[in-house]
């Protein structure tokens, strides 16, 4: 686990440490991931949504719906 790499002294320092060479490793491996960004997208449409019928949000209800939401990016 990482605890136990910590604890153990192995600690990984990548060569580019920032968040948006994470954010692309990860987009590689799994092309299908919501970022932070993303996840605000589907809330600002959730609310969206409610408001139209006088609620406060509509929930997607499902995984295929909110990426449908996100179009291509995702």
């Amino acid at each position: 686990t990482m605890l136990a790499d910590l604890a153990a002294g192995a600690r990984l320092e990548p060569a580019e440490p920032s968040a948006e060479a994470a954010e692309a490793q990860v987009r590689r491996a799994r092309p299908a991931v919501i970022s932070f960004s993303d996840w605000r997208t589907l809330d600002r449409l959730e609310t969206e949504r409610g408001k139209a019928l006088g609620r406060p949000r509509l929930k997607f209800t499902s995984v295929e719906e909110m990426l449908d939401s996100l179009g291509a990016r995702v």
